[in-house]
């Protein structure tokens, strides 16, 4: 028990040092103002075009906060900062010699924010644009700061996000429902102290309860925020819910439930139209192909468009037996999923890494148009970072599994377009392979966290795989180290020693495909890839079997003035994907593909889908329709539509430059009015009284500042002039009433010149004397002039 007594006697000690209310406050404080500085960082980059994440923003947000709150604890703090950073320019100059090397930094640092932060080494690279966005959310985070802890007004805070919610909600700016959502909160930490406040002004008496009218008033602001939120996110008559906010959480919980349940349908898109199965599910076999025209492209340079992925070889065909799971590809939660899915993470390394790794791929936008209803899915190359296509709101969302497969809730017609942007490793670029050999090493004691588990799937063989396969495979790779040199050197022997033929007839029902393939060496494209593939994972490879489409140049009279490819039925292709460690997908085509523009004789106008009046529509859409025109190109819609855009945006200039007008002029009278009522509330006796540990001093005070009020009558003191004397002048020359100089003179000589010190009754005479010139004062000069004159540019000394 007197252990328990003891360390109950420390806690409650301990607790008595710790100023918890004075935490609190801070904590709640420090909310206000981070959530508030979010939202309005998150709302201007994405006005001025800058992309941004909502995380990314937040974060940022709260750590300058913190620095601010910190800063501002002591006032030392901040110059001691300012020390040690010059300290350690001081050093980095004596490191550098001239200096040169570090402002030739700095001064490609600046001309990169300016012209709007591209991909530029190295800034692009050690997370300069994190910097950028501290320096730029720093003055917005100090004002703020000053504004919760020192110049509170709710009002002032109101308004701003109010006008605010409007222009983004009318407008659909993007991460509309966060803001939304950080305002709230900046809203609803502010409301306790505005009550605290009410609280205090209206009654001192702790027992008497403040009006129920005050509050109301109070609370009126945030209950018309919380319903006009709500009614624009109710549900609509349909059961949908207005915001797309909502729906896409709905979506993605409900994936990541069907996810780990094992309970969902994913799209097991094929390109058996294209005739590259005759045999059904068994491979090989005799084909024809025709140029039936499924896709135009825009692109500067042709690509492999990846449609299907898969993992298991059984010998005689290609199937999928991993739970690879569907997730919105625009989702925040499936973001590490994505990364890993599309190598978004690789190279492992930055700096050198990463230069090289830019010498040797491409960042490529690729426009597609689709020109029939079935048959095709969202086509993808690379490392995709974006998909972008014209708003509808009819469309369904873009899905990604854990091979990379992009696809849509079904086999929709993409009759709008999309465009891919993706970055990807092109073995065309001169010096490829004398790079990707630098890379490896520079690679090689790095790790990779997915590299474990992609090694688990697609190295996978069946047992039945002939032992020939094998002992060829290492006859290829024996004394290779380089897992990129093992693949290539596959890849060339297949190259070099097989014939491509769209006949090889069918293969035997007992022999596996691979085996065969290799014993006949004839085949088309299906052929190379299955051998490829398998004998990449003999050697040890990470390898996946991959089916899309290739590209064939288009040089009719359409593609005059753009670079636009066209693929069909007979480009349908398959081909290898080889992971190397730390690195990424690697495409290995042993067949290649031929891009060259289609025969004379074969060539037809390129097919358009004409796109039905939905409120009309009641059939299905032309599967195919030749015409005379091609399809219209991202450029051209943005052409048709750019009036309106640019009237859009103007209107939207304007009505954000007349919304910042009305705030500025709102937080000018809210600052005037501040100041203004603070100066008569610094002179109030109870507050001064706390100020001064005596009578004496408090009358010392008030006495002071009487002078000064006098001096703005024309009534200075002169040198030598006593008290007294002062003090009969004054009287003659002001009129105040029953409070006379003589009376605070007399107060102030027993004060000074005989220790005695005023008593209550005596402060309180003296008080009256300085209420009543102040507000003489204030008649005389008017509030304008006295705003300037007395409260802000004469100095106070409390």
């Amino acid at each position: 028990m007197t252990a328990i007594t003891a360390a109950k006697s420390n806690f409650q000690a301990l607790r008595a040092r710790v100023d918890i209310p004075r935490i609190a406050t801070w904590l709640i404080d420090f909310t206000v103002v981070f959530t508030l500085l979010a939202s309005l960082s998150l709302c201007a980059f994405q006005v001025i075009g800058y992309e941004c994440t909502p995380s990314q923003i937040v974060i940022t947000a709260a750590l300058i906060t913190l620095i601010i709150s910190i800063c501002a604890k002591k006032w030392w703090i901040a110059p001691s900062i300012l020390i040690v950073l010059s300290l350690v320019i001081f050093v980095l100059y004596l490191r550098y010699d001239d200096f040169s090397i570090l402002a030739d930094y700095w001064k490609g640092f600046i001309g990169w924010c300016i012209s709007g932060m591209p991909e530029l080494y190295p800034y692009s690279e050690n997370n300069s644009v994190y910097l950028v966005e501290a320096l730029l959310m720093l003055p917005l985070g100090i004002f703020l700061y000053a504004f919760v802890r020192k110049f509170f007004s709710f009002t002032a805070l109101f308004l701003p996000c109010a006008v605010l919610i409007v222009l983004l909600y009318y407008y659909s700016i993007e991460s509309y429902h966060t803001v939304i959502l950080l305002m709230l909160m900046s809203l609803g930490g502010a409301l306790p102290r505005v009550m605290n406040r009410s609280l205090k002004y209206h009654n001192g008496d702790k027992n008497k309860s403040v009006p129920r009218h005050y509050a109301q008033m109070i609370a009126v602001p945030l209950a018309v925020v919380c319903a006009f939120t709500s009614v624009m996110i109710v549900p609509k008559n349909d059961g949908v819910w207005r915001s797309d906010f909502i729906n896409t959480a709905i979506r993605d919980l409900t994936d990541a439930y069907n996810y780990y349940t094992g309970n969902y349908s994913d799209i097991d898109f094929s390109i058996t139209v294209a005739g590259l199965k005759p045999l059904g599910t068994r491979l090989g076999g005799n084909i024809k192909l025709n140029n039936r025209k499924l896709m135009s492209a825009t692109t500067d340079v042709p690509v492999l468009l990846k449609s299907s992925v898969y993992d298991t070889y059984t010998g005689n065909s290609w199937v999928d037996t991993e739970q690879n799971g569907r997730f919105r590809f625009d989702s925040f939660i499936w973001r590490t999923r994505k990364n890993k899915a599309f190598s978004l993470d690789l190279p492992a390394g930055s700096g050198e890494v990463k230069k090289l790794y830019d010498k040797m791929s491409r960042e490529l936008k690729v426009e597609l148009y689709a020109t029939v209803k079935k048959d095709l899915t969202y086509m993808s190359f690379g490392s995709v970072s974006d998909i972008v296509r014209p708003k509808r709101v009819d469309a369904a969302p873009i899905y990604f599994n854990s091979q990379g497969e992009l696809f849509t809730g079904d086999l929709e017609l993409i009759e709008d377009g999309y465009t891919v942007t993706a970055r990807f490793l092109d073995r065309n670029l001169d010096g490829f392979d004398e790079n990707m050999a630098k890379l490896e090493e520079m690679l090689k004691n790095r790790g990779d966290r997915a590299y474990e588990d992609i090694a688990l799937i697609y190295t996978t063989l069946p047992e039945t795989l002939p032992q020939s396969v094998r002992d060829l495979t290492l006859s290829l790779t024996d004394g290779i180290e380089s897992p990129y040199q093992k693949a290539k050197a596959i890849e060339d022997w297949l190259k070099e020693n097989c014939t491509y033929t769209t006949e090889p007839g069918d293969p035997p029902e007992d022999r596996d495909f691979v085996d065969y393939f290799l014993e006949t060496k004839e085949g088309y494209c299906v052929y190379y890839a299955s051998a490829m593939t398998v004998m990449a994972r003999s050697a040890g490879l990470p390898a996946r079997y991959v089916l899309g489409y290739g590209m064939k140049e288009d040089n009719s009279i359409y593609n005059m003035y753009s670079n636009r490819w066209l693929t069909a039925v007979s480009t349908a292709h398959a081909w290898c994907e080889v992971y190397l460690k730390g690195i990424g997908w690697v495409t290995f085509d042993p067949l290649g593909f031929d891009t060259s523009p289609f025969p004379e004789e074969e060539r037809v106008s390129a097919p358009v889908v004409h796109t039905p009046d939905p409120d009309n529509y009641a059939g299905d859409i032309p599967e195919e329709e030749i015409t005379d025109e091609p399809p219209l190109s991202e450029s051209d819609l943005i052409n048709l539509t750019s009036n309106d855009n640019s009237q859009n945006e103007l209107m939207l200039k304007l009505l954000i430059i007349a919304a910042s007008v009305i705030v500025a002029f709102i937080l000018l009278y809210l600052l005037y009015r501040y100041i203004f009522n603070r100066y008569f509330r610094n002179y109030d006796l109870e507050r001064v009284k706390k100020k001064f540990s005596d009578n004496s001093s408090v009358a010392d005070f008030y006495y002071s500042d009487i002078i000064k009020q006098l001096e703005f009558f024309g009534v200075d003191m002169k040198d030598g002039e006593t008290v007294l004397s002062y003090c009969e002048k004054a009287d003659r020359f002001v009129r105040i009433g029953t409070y006379t100089m003589k009376m605070a003179g007399e107060i102030i000589m027993r004060s000074r010149y005989g220790n005695i010190a005023p008593t209550d009754d005596e402060l309180r005479r003296i008080f009256f004397l300085h209420d009543s010139l102040e507000s003489q004062m204030l008649e005389n000069m008017g509030k304008s002039k006295y705003f300037w004159q007395r409260a802000v540019f004469s100095s106070s000394s409390l």
